[in-house]
């Protein structure tokens, strides 16, 4: 039979991971299935630990693989555990937007997008957006995450959101779908 305290150290209040539950950098250089992706994602635990140490791999492991799969995760958290954790790494996640990344941009373009717009937005992070959202370098899908944080950054500000939508006049008529529907989205809301 469970005494109480069995049952409070058991069920209320579990033990913390041992160290080979705990994630490690191996264990992400390989390839993943999304199943596996949200399953790690669900696993995540909120006392920020995990999230730190998938924020360290992300910035600074030499593995690419390691690095992608980490903003994969992140990125199938859910929305506002995710928001709530990797508020304090704004800053650092918008450093790494404005990098040269081995994976695609727009994950780390969607993180950003998710946070609430402050008092004093970066303004270098607003520039980046203006000046690759015609860039055809980028990918189609980072170039519709910059229209829409753009977007969300300039709505304050009346001339830049005229600015903002200046730029998306100038972008060809044939677009790349994600790239026409952010368009015609932000068009659409205007203030």
């Amino acid at each position: 039979m469970w005494g109480i305290n069995k049952f409070l150290r058991a069920v209320i209040f579990p033990k913390e991971k041992n160290q080979e539950e705990m994630m490690n950098e191996n264990d992400f250089s390989g390839r993943y299935a999304i199943g596996k992706v949200r399953q790690i994602a669900e696993e995540l635990s909120c006392d920020g630990a995990e999230i730190k140490l998938l924020m360290d791999w992300l910035q600074h492991s030499s593995d690419k693989r390691v690095r992608m799969n980490a903003a994969w995760v992140l990125n199938n958290m859910d929305r506002k555990t995710r928001t709530r954790l990797l508020l304090p790494y704004r800053d650092e996640l918008t450093d790494l937007a404005m990098c040269d990344l081995p994976f695609r941009r727009k994950m780390i373009l969607s993180l950003l997008l998710d946070f609430p717009v402050d008092n004093n937005p970066r303004i270098d992070l607003l520039d980046y957006c203006l000046g690759h959202l015609c860039d055809e370098k980028e990918s189609p899908s980072s170039r519709a995450f910059m229209i829409y944080l753009a977007a969300k950054m300039c709505k304050p500000y009346p001339e830049l959101y005229a600015e903002l939508l200046n730029m998306l006049d100038m972008l060809p008529a044939v677009l790349p779908p994600s790239i026409a529907c952010a368009k015609r989205k932000v068009k659409g809301n205007m203030p």
